[in-house]
């Protein structure tokens, strides 16, 4: 049992609640940890003014004068890092550029905890001003020196720990409070409902299976809805396009029938944690996944969803599901089963706890 009771400084991209990469994974820990007796500062580069205009059009000067602030703040908060006992840095400490406050934050860390999504670790391939105007200057540094790495994806926890100069990385994936999540109930209709959720980062592979949409929907109609926090279109298409709200979560999830997760057969998406597919199988839809990644590994096809392998399995499988209610329901109940199984909230607080406070 854990007697030290540490202060603990979590340095954050993005406000509380509001970025998937943190709500589904360390964010979840909070209370676990104040529980234990621990003391907990979060600090969010970004506030939630800049957060709600950062990704829209225009507002320039708002987006500006916020990211100014947002490093005036980061680096006062980066002065009183040596009264921590545990920082626990998510993804960077400063946006853009050379690893120079990251570089601060690991001398004057007592312990450092790095949470990385992705290949954002990964320099080699890129030229550098692709690296410098992006965090993979940054997350690489604070890959390879912090004193333990955690990674959602199984493949890219192994290649961290490579990296890293203590060979120390481990795997949490994402997870979920099921009783929060509740069960779709597949009715009959007429007209069933395909959905996507995910954040302007991840658009590109929406916009790869936009063929296979459109292709689809001349053969059944159906509609699509998107949770995103960008505006879309797709011409010819039953399109809606909803903004992800935290409190509408889980309703706008059950308006879907059918879960879509899209993403290239490349290293990049292999690294992803697969959020998506394991929100949809939490809440009991059944999904079409491109077989590759995090996917693959937590879809049994034909069992708790379908993995896809080129653009006509995209219109086979989608096809199967909008014209089979009963199997829409066999395998989203299927899918629920193994996501109450392997995606616990309960162990994911644990192995937190264990990590920041071992």
């Amino acid at each position: 049992m854990i007697s030290k009771k540490l202060n603990i400084l979590f340095l954050m991209p993005y406000p509380h609640g509001v970025a998937a990469g943190q709500r589904f994974k360390v964010e979840q820990a909070y209370i676990s940890l104040k529980n234990q007796g621990h003391s907990i500062k979060v600090d969010s580069f970004f506030n939630q003014e800049t957060w709600e205009i950062l990704y829209k059009k225009g507002y320039f000067f708002q987006k500006t004068v916020g990211t100014v602030l947002s490093w005036i703040r980061r680096i006062i908060c980066v002065l009183t890092i040596s009264k921590y006992d545990v920082v626990y840095n998510f993804m960077w400490v400063t946006p853009r550029g050379l690893p120079i406050a990251e570089w601060a934050v690991r001398k004057l860390s007592r312990k450092l905890i790095v949470d990385i999504d992705d290949l954002v670790y990964k320099t080699e391939g890129r030229n550098f001003f692709k690296n410098f105007f992006s965090c993979h200057f940054k997350s690489y540094y604070l890959v390879k020196n912090a004193d333990c790495v955690v990674h959602n994806s199984p493949a890219s926890s192994q290649e961290c720990a490579q990296i890293n100069i203590n060979n120390n990385a481990i795997h949490i994936p994402c997870s979920f409070d099921m009783n929060r999540y509740q069960l779709k109930s597949h009715r009959n209709q007429e007209l069933v409902t395909l959905g996507w959720t995910g954040t302007i980062s991840s658009i590109q592979y929406l916009k790869s299976i936009e063929p296979m949409l459109k292709d689809l929907y001349l053969i059944k109609k159906f509609k699509l809805i998107l949770i995103t926090n960008f505006d879309y279109e797709i011409p010819g298409i039953d399109l809606e396009v909803i903004s992800w709200n935290a409190e509408r979560e889980i309703q706008d999830l059950l308006r879907f029938d059918i879960g879509i997760y899209p993403v290239f057969f490349d290293d990049w998406s292999a690294s992803k944690g697969g959020l998506k597919v394991q929100q949809y199988m939490a809440m009991g839809l059944p999904s079409v996944s491109s077989n590759h990644g995090a996917a693959s590994s937590y879809i049994k096809h034909e069992k708790t969803g379908y993995l896809v392998k080129n653009d006509c399995e995209w219109i086979k499988y989608l096809s199967l599901l909008i014209n089979d209610e009963k199997l829409r329901f066999t395998i989203g109940s299927a899918a629920r089963e193994e996501a109450k199984n392997n995606f616990s909230i309960n162990a994911s607080i644990s192995s937190y706890s264990k990590v920041i406070c071992e």
